[in-house]
């Protein structure tokens, strides 16, 4: 399968990415967007889906997001959009971004949001994030970073 993943930010495009490559799927990870290249990325890549995900610099505005629908709702091609911003800002930003782009299918990371999308109408389940080894690993404690942290301490309330 062929899979095109709107991004450009470093936190995302070296994580769910490389689990499609490890399954000898086509990745093509898009970079900046713009009204440009997108359609034709679209046209030359002919992927069988489009991956947006989060609240990053492909999605951050209004007219980010009209761009997205613009170019990629009209295409037939399957949009899903990983909703790695719920719970915190499903209300202030997931919604809002569900309402103007219009994806085919949401994942979202807050598993109580699944049936709170699904009543309104947005196919939806849940995937959480996960890690990849060329990542995520093992390594030595980076000294430049070492310092005492001081204990945090609360007083405790009995009633």
């Amino acid at each position: 399968m062929k899979i095109l993943f709107l991004e450009s930010h470093p936190m995302w495009i070296h994580g769910l990415p490389n689990g499609f490559s490890d399954l000898n799927h086509e990745v093509k990870i898009s970079g900046p967007l713009s009204d440009e290249n997108l359609p034709k990325m679209v046209s030359d890549f002919q992927p069988d889906l489009i991956i947006s995900m989060g609240w990053g610099p492909e999605n951050d505005s209004p007219y980010k997001q009209d761009r997205l629908y613009k170019f990629v709702k009209p295409s037939g091609i399957p949009h899903v959009y990983w909703a790695t911003e719920d719970p915190t800002h499903t209300l202030t930003f997931t919604l809002p971004f569900l309402k103007r782009v219009q994806p085919d299918f949401v994942f979202t990371i807050c598993p109580s949001k699944v049936d709170e999308y699904k009543e309104i109408d947005i196919q939806a389940a849940h995937m959480d994030f996960g890690f990849h080894s060329a990542v995520h690993f093992p390594t030595n404690p980076d000294m430049n970073y070492q310092c005492n942290l001081p204990l945090l301490r609360m007083p405790i309330r009995i009633n």
